[in-house]
């Protein structure tokens, strides 16, 4: 047989049998090093010693001559006299002698091809029957996909200095030197390719061979895999990228993350246990690519990180349906606790969140809208802060009518592209009706009661956060309501009208705002009261905002007032006025020079209004004498805007 032909010019035979029954005694947790006798035959093997063997055991198992399924089992190798215990020895050996530091880069290439090796082994049936699996020695096999960060890093890096060392040489020792000192060019496109054939390797293996009772090595494929997958940082495209004419080493690093992804996919099945505690493990170890973490990356490169590990997250609910709901459910909240408070990974962050609660099905986005809810009732000001920009963008962003299940069951998402490039915005496609939270009516998408009901109550808790305690999120709810009136969502505009235009609302109405405990109530009762705050209710509190004692409080509560006067003219009171008149000698001069610039948009928008013209002129123009100078200049461009072209008109 040629598998056995090739194995045995590994001459097992010359091997010790008390060495080889210690190694397994200690399940492979000892010294890797082989007896002297056997070492010097070792040494005198070329590095491709294994692709023979690999390639024995591709012929043997795709021989289509032999119709006998037993034949090609494990069972033939045993009867055959396949010493399997010095085999994986040998194996061990190189697996982990690769991994060693001090190591050169032909024992870090033996010990990816001794991990492919053992991988297809392991894919063949009956391994597990056979012995030829072993936890501990599985483990130690997936930890050569280490081999992928440290040479990545040597890529993207190798324009810098390799002295500081950072994190890699903290984690990895100092084989990000060793390896990034001996590959150059096409040795180092040659590694990677070695690389993706190991990735390859196992993700036929996962496909084949169940780890459902091994819960640990589970974890640790997913772990290395994740880790692979932010190795792309140069596009979140991998199917144009790697059409596309980039260097060799680029594309390679492509393809492997690529590898990485698909083999991820590969373990959502029943084989490997509850597919949605799998799923779970995924979103944890997917995690770090979106929070923005990676020190060792540029910013530009850890948002493409971002980008595709969150196109795949979608991928997965699109695929996969309703188990995929937990799992992307704890991601979410894990991205909302861990984004930290730098604006710009908040900002990602944010974006993030917003992007997959946006494919998500009707009930889980409002669960998920409903514990926003809560987020903008916590202790945290700046998780309150995080949940009414995310509520915003929410409001903003056009929500498809996603129904209830993605797929009804497994045989439809078997017919599904094995691409996850997929046309995200055509998911709605693959959904069935949701017949618990929608109306019966769903051809009326989107703007149904309950959703137009749910973007009021969205509208409700950023008025709410008026009166927050936090200066930084009431002024933060301000500017989002400001967002609010110039939004190009047809809904968000509507509601806005409705509060400001068509109800007018006199300024003694009871209509006031939500607190949480009533937020909780009507939500629970799914009570069809109207949940926002009256405009006179509205106006009333923003009269009180332009006294606070924060500046950009005032300043945004001014802002919010001349949006909704230009929205209605109505709203352009002698009271609202006099208010603004007052603000203008305001002590910070910001809020001055505000004013200054308000009061003028509004003049040359209602020209004819006499009350506003007296306030104009007796706050704005004695401001020509401020001892502010830029003030100064503010008010003589505005005079000359206003009153001369008036003139001369």
């Amino acid at each position: 047989m040629e598998v056995i032909n090739a194995i045995n010019s590994l001459k097992l035979d010359r091997l010790d049998a008390d060495f080889v029954k210690n190694v397994w005694d200690e399940e492979f947790e000892i010294d890797a090093v082989l007896p002297d006798e056997y070492m010097e035959l070792v040494e005198s093997w070329d590095i491709t010693i294994f692709n023979e063997i690999i390639t024995a055991v591709d012929k043997w198992q795709m021989d289509d001559s032999t119709p006998n399924v037993e034949e090609k089992t494990w069972k033939e190798l045993s009867e055959l006299n396949l010493d399997h215990k010095a085999l994986l020895t040998i194996l061990w050996y190189f697996i982990v002698n690769g991994q060693e530091s001090k190591t050169g880069i032909d024992a870090k290439y033996g010990s990816l091809r001794a991990a492919t090796l053992y991988l297809k082994l392991l894919a063949v049936s009956g391994s597990r029957v056979y012995h030829a699996f072993h936890p501990s020695l599985c483990l130690k096999t997936i930890s050569v996909l280490k081999h992928g960060i440290i040479i990545s890093a040597k890529h993207k890096k190798n324009h810098k200095k390799q002295s500081g060392g950072g994190k890699l040489n903290t984690a990895f020792g100092n084989d990000f030197n060793d390896i990034g000192s001996n590959l150059h060019g096409k040795e180092m496109v040659c590694f990677i390719n070695e690389l993706v054939i190991t990735v390859e390797t196992l993700k036929s293996f996962v496909i084949k061979f169940s780890l459902q009772s091994n819960e640990d090595l589970l974890e640790e494929v997913i772990e290395r895999l994740a880790e692979i997958t932010r190795i792309e940082v140069n596009t979140s495209n991998f199917m144009t990228y790697r059409s596309s004419n980039k260097s060799q080493a680029d594309v390679a690093l492509s393809t492997l993350s690529y590898t990485a992804y698909e083999t991820l996919k590969s373990l959502c099945t029943s084989d490997h246990g509850e597919v949605e505690e799998t799923l779970i493990l995924i979103m944890k170890h997917l995690l770090p690519g979106v929070l923005l973490t990676d020190n060792e990356l540029s910013f530009r490169e850890q948002c493409i990180v971002r980008e595709h590990t969150v196109h795949f997250v979608k991928y997965l609910l699109t695929l996969l349906g309703e188990v995929t709901f937990r799992g992307i459910t704890l991601l979410i909240h894990n991205i909302f606790t861990k984004i930290g408070d730098r604006a710009e990974t908040r900002q990602k962050g944010k974006e993030s969140i917003v992007d997959i609660m946006l494919v998500l099905p009707n009930k889980q986005y409002k669960n998920l809208v409903k514990w926003l809810f809560d987020c903008c009732h916590c202790d945290r000001a700046s998780f309150r802060l995080l949940a009414l920009e995310i509520i915003a963008q929410l409001l903003h962003d056009h929500k498809e009518p996603v129904r209830e299940s993605i797929h009804e069951n497994n045989e439809n998402a078997e017919n599904m592209s094995t691409e996850f490039d997929v046309d995200i915005n055509n998911v709605n496609e693959n959904y069935t009706e949701d017949t618990e939270m929608e109306d019966d009516s769903s051809a009326n998408p989107p703007s149904t009661v309950k959703d137009i009901l749910l973007h009021k109550y969205m509208l409700a808790v950023i008025f709410a956060r008026f009166r927050d305690s936090s200066s930084s999120v009431r002024t933060k709810a301000l500017g989002l309501l400001v967002q609010c009136m110039k939004s190009d969502n047809m809904v968000v505009r509507s509601l806005m009208n409705e509060i400001f235009v068509l109800n007018q609302q006199i300024e003694s109405s009871e209509r006031g705002f939500l607190n949480y405990k009533q937020l909780q109530a009507a939500l629970k009762n799914k009570s069809n009261v109207d949940p926002l705050p009256s405009a006179g209710m509205i106006l009333s509190e923003l009269k009180n905002l332009t006294s606070d004692n924060k500046v950009y409080v005032r300043k945004a509560a001014l802002q919010t007032l001349e949006n909704i006067m230009t929205v209605n003219r109505s709203w352009l009171t002698g009271n609202i006025l006099k208010i603004m008149g007052l603000c203008c000698r305001d002590p910070a001069v910001s809020i001055r020079k505000e004013m200054v610039q308000i009061l003028s948009d509004l003049l040359l928008r209602y020209p004819d209004d006499q009350e506003l013209i007296k306030v104009w002129a007796k706050s704005v123009v004695p401001l020509v004498f401020d001892q502010e100078g830029k003030l100064q200049e503010c008010v003589l461009k505005v005079i000359s805007l206003n009153a001369l072209t008036g003139l001369r008109d």
